[in-house]
């Protein structure tokens, strides 16, 4: 079955350099198998889906993102339910702009070969994606705010080091325990948090930490726990305080050092700048 192609030349009535919508699989008409002459960037934002992608098929669920290159052939399918997505394309001209900016990070995350990349949000990241793009669909129709949007989703690819060569070959079980630890019911708990998340040994969760990542389940867990603390920061009123008591920290102290280890700044500053 040849894909659809479809044009970016097609979809510019918001505008020449972009085009944001959020569509609910009950209430609209999906295209069927397809291809584009531009990139997109897709995220869940309820619900789960199928996805048909190059050949393949994978589900979805709520807060999966994925960044789309022009020749990937693809479909979304209902997963036994409901689901809602926002899609984000990118002018061709805007992404080459974008590309000549930033020639290292495109390379990183566009790779020539098999499937494009993808990461799971949880939920608080999920939440302030969607309020960028509320914010982007307010805004004038212009280059600078969709660059701004597209660097914000790129920075979240590389924070999360999802296009490190080592997450292909990463067990499910330990993806999942990833994810989980970015809620606080788990890195509240430490170390042990992530184990519990994991399902495995504390030795056994150490060793493929180690190998895939680089890294103790103790550091991924503050690397989670600072996240939602720069997260707090910006989003909330919240006290230093009260952050630090959210994210797990019975000690304040170790919360500013971890946290000025992370940002190269004390939470106070970090919140003002």
């Amino acid at each position: 079955m040849n894909p659809l192609l479809l044009r970016f030349s097609d979809r510019t009535m918001q505008g020449r350099h972009f085009h944001l919508t959020t569509v609910e699989w009950a209430r609209n008409r999906l295209p069927g198998y397809h291809t584009h002459d531009y990139h997109e960037v897709f995220w869940l934002t309820r619900g789960a889906c199928e996805h048909a992608i190059n050949g393949r098929s994978e589900v979805l669920e709520e807060g999966s993102v994925v960044l789309m290159r022009p020749a990937d052939a693809h479909q979304l399918k209902p997963a036994g339910g409901r689901f809602q997505f926002t899609n984000l394309s990118i002018a061709p001209t805007s992404f080459e702009r974008l590309k000549k900016l930033y020639p290292e990070v495109v390379a990183r995350l566009y790779r020539k070969s098999g499937q494009p990349l993808s990461l799971r949000l949880s939920r608080a990241e999920l939440e302030e994606l969607n309020g960028e793009a509320r914010t982007l669909a307010g805004l004038p129709h212009g280059r600078f705010a969709l660059e701004r949007a597209v660097m914000n989703i790129w920075h979240r690819f590389l924070s999360q080091r999802v296009a490190h060569d080592s997450v292909a070959n990463m067990p499910e079980w330990l993806q999942a325990a990833l994810l989980k630890v970015q809620e606080p019911e788990y890195f509240s708990l430490g170390a042990k948090g992530f184990v519990s998340a994991a399902g495995r040994s504390h030795e056994h969760v150490t060793r493929a930490c180690r190998q895939h990542l680089g890294k103790t389940p103790t550091q991924l867990v503050n690397e989670a726990r600072m996240r939602r603390a720069a997260h707090s920061l910006r989003m909330t009123s919240l006290s230093v305080l009260e952050i630090a008591l959210d994210c797990g920290f019975e000690n304040p102290a170790q919360f500013h050092r971890l946290f000025r280890a992370a940002f190269r700044t004390t939470p106070g500053r970090y919140r003002r700048e």
